[in-house]
C-alpha cells in the first residue's frame, strides 16, 4: 500500500499544479504527462480507486 501511494505521487504532482493553473488541465502536455504516470501507474500495478479519480480527470 505505502508502493501506491509512491507511485501515485507523480499524478498528485500535475493535479497541485492544474489546482493552480487550471488552464493546465487544457493543454496537451498536461495531458501527455497524465496520461504517462497513469500509465506508469498501472504498470505498476496499481488499481484502487484514487487511480480510477486521476483516470477520470483526462475524460473532461
Amino acid at each position: 500500500m505505502a508502493e501506491d501511494r509512491q507511485n501515485l505521487e507523480p499524478l498528485r504532482v500535475l493535479v497541485r499544479q492544474a489546482k493552480a493553473m487550471p488552464s493546465l488541465i487544457a493543454t496537451d502536455a498536461w495531458r501527455l504527462q497524465m496520461t504517462a504516470a497513469l500509465a506508469a501507474a498501472r504498470a505498476d500495478g496499481v488499481r484502487s480507486e484514487e487511480l480510477a479519480r486521476f483516470e477520470f480527470m483526462l475524460l473532461d
